[in-house]
């Protein structure tokens, strides 16, 4: 895929978002509905094999993605331990033959720290909220930590990418943990990446 086809493909992605009040919540879910619907569509065009979602939560992309396209290799990592156990023995997950994985995806081997806010403006948060995360939270509500297991992409994926199969992300992380996630610049990967575009309100 040369890169003028790629930029096209990117643009497309952000006049999709473009088409609603992205400051209302109202907005923000139909805009991520709508980009969610418009990144499976164009999996048929690109040179993958592998999808892969990062924060993944109830899996529901890489569930929406084994639906249409079942020849795909379809990957969920979810680092939240609470939110694992709540969806890894549900019957979507169960009967869908996509690999949901409890892990978090860094930037080295081993493992991270991993937040639970107990509140959040001093209100109560639940534990498999999607407001958790790797990151501290610049307020002053308590949190407790967990550790977690933690791999590179390289590590997950170092057979597909020693054989030149292509995979696309969906990575729903804050813009703050992207630096340092891919460690392969050697490597030609192709990699599409949609990440949330309200950060700071999580934080």
């Amino acid at each position: 895929m040369t890169i003028a086809y790629s930029d096209i493909l990117l643009l497309q992605m952000q006049q999709q978002a473009m088409l609603f009040d992205l400051s209302s919540m109202q907005g923000r879910q139909w805009s991520t509905q709508r980009i969610t619907d418009f990144f499976i569509n164009i999996q048929h065009l690109l040179p993958v094999q592998s999808i892969v979602e990062i924060g993944a939560h109830e899996a529901g992309f890489s569930l929406s993605v084994k639906k249409k396209f079942p020849q795909f290799n379809v990957f969920a990592y979810e680092a939240n331990p609470y939110v694992y156990e709540k969806y890894i023995n549900t019957p979507a997950i169960q009967n869908s033959a996509i690999h949901y994985e409890h892990l978090a995806v860094s930037n080295y081997d081993g493992d991270v720290t991993f937040h639970i806010s107990n509140t959040i403006q001093a209100k109560q948060e639940a534990k498999d909220s999607k407001r958790h995360s790797i990151l501290e939270r610049k307020t002053n509500d308590s949190t407790t930590d967990i550790t977690v297991k933690c791999n590179t992409l390289d590590t997950l994926f170092k057979n597909e990418l020693s054989h030149n199969q292509g995979f696309s992300l969906w990575i729903v992380i804050l813009k703050e943990m992207m630096p340092g996630l891919f460690l392969a610049p050697d490597w030609d990967i192709n990699i599409y990446v949609r990440w949330i575009w309200i950060q700071e309100k999580f934080l």
